[in-house]
């Protein structure tokens, strides 16, 4: 793929090192079909076949489409067209994050998290200054 293509993908994609510009400008290959930028990648069964690496958007797009790679979220989204699927295989669990949810640890799920933050901060930080004037 195009560094220049890999590099615009890169910051539309979901976070994923799938989505790095290196591997796009590496692994994959572009096209821009129906209004939509597609990335393919090649199989491990056969580096002949390409296939989608994510789900379009796009539903002119999803017709005879081989994806890869899709979330629950995108195939109920093709579901809820009447689009069939033939076959789904579970291939592997992946987290997506906001940066924000790190960086500012809000929200009532982050409890735990800022808690521990200040436990480190109370007890640890001073240990581990102690720890490197020693040294």
């Amino acid at each position: 793929m195009n560094g220049k293509i890999a590099e615009k993908l890169s910051k539309e994609l979901r976070f994923s090192h799938f989505s790095s510009k290196y591997w796009l400008e590496l692994f994959c290959k572009h096209e821009f079909k129906n209004g939509e930028d597609l990335v393919y990648i090649q199989t491990l069964d056969d580096p002949k076949i390409w296939v989608l690496q994510y789900t379009p958007r796009n539903l002119k797009n999803l017709v005879n489409a081989e994806i890869m790679w899709a979330t629950e979220d995108e195939l109920h989204f093709i579901e809820s067209y009447k689009i069939e699927i033939i076959k789904k295989e579970k291939v592997m669990t992946e987290y997506f994050y906001k940066n924000s949810d790190f960086r500012d640890y809000a929200g009532s799920e982050n409890k735990r998290n800022r808690k521990a933050v200040k436990i480190f901060e109370k007890n640890m930080l001073i240990k581990l200054l102690i720890f490197a004037l020693k040294i």
